[in-house]
């Protein structure tokens, strides 16, 4: 599996400009869940955080999945608790 890592500040500036752009859609937002489907430059992800607690802003669990590469999917996770 692939690792990448950013900067928590550059993440924030990319979801603002993707959001800011159109490139999300499907989003729903619950109290213990957020998923979006996002369209990148060169493919498009399914995004999925979980709130560490119903309702709070603290993210303790994150799954990013692309089909881009297909067979072999891309699955990124985010521990942050």
């Amino acid at each position: 599996m692939e690792t990448r890592e950013a900067a928590y500040a550059d993440v924030v500036q990319k979801a603002k400009r993707l959001r800011d752009s159109g490139a999300i859609s499907n989003f729903s937002y619950a109290p213990e869940v957020i998923t979006a489907n996002v369209r990148g430059s060169t493919s498009s992800y399914s995004v999925e955080l979980y709130r560490q607690f119903p309702g709070s802003k603290a993210i303790a669990f994150a799954r990013i999945e692309c089909d881009r590469l297909t067979p072999r999917k891309l699955s990124i996770q985010l521990n942050t608790v």
